[in-house]
């Protein structure tokens, strides 16, 4: 997922970034939309990840003057092993490197991006 904003890829003129949200988490982003890793952390229990595809946050003293034309996707991670290999498990399919996770999550937010602007009509 990184090396595609160090890459400084594109897609349809918008290079994908990585930037802090308010909080100071990462967020993959590309123009008007993120993804960002989400985590439940507790100590001794199982620890949960996503992946959220969803608006880019407004950044401090902005604010969006309406809602979201499409809804956030939620990709739910869990890490595992198959094969003797570590993968990550992307809503319960059968695993991925994280190389190959990385790509998947450039390629969906790439999609999302499309979807966003299509939404707005702005899309060529």
């Amino acid at each position: 997922m990184s090396q595609f904003a160090l890459d400084a890829r594109s897609i349809e003129g918008h290079t994908f970034a990585w930037i802090p949200d308010l909080s100071g988490r990462p967020l993959l982003v590309l123009n008007f939309v993120s993804a960002m890793l989400h985590g439940d952390e507790r100590p001794g229990d199982k620890q949960e990840y996503g992946i959220i595809f969803s608006r880019k946050p407004a950044g401090s003293s902005e604010a969006y003057v309406d809602d979201s034309p499409i809804p956030p996707d939620t990709w739910q991670l869990a890490a595992n092993i198959v094969n003797d290999n570590f993968v990550w498990c992307v809503n319960k399919d059968k695993g991925r490197s994280s190389a190959e996770l990385a790509d998947a999550i450039a390629e969906r937010l790439a999609r999302y991006h499309i979807e966003y602007e299509q939404a707005y009509g702005r899309a060529s």
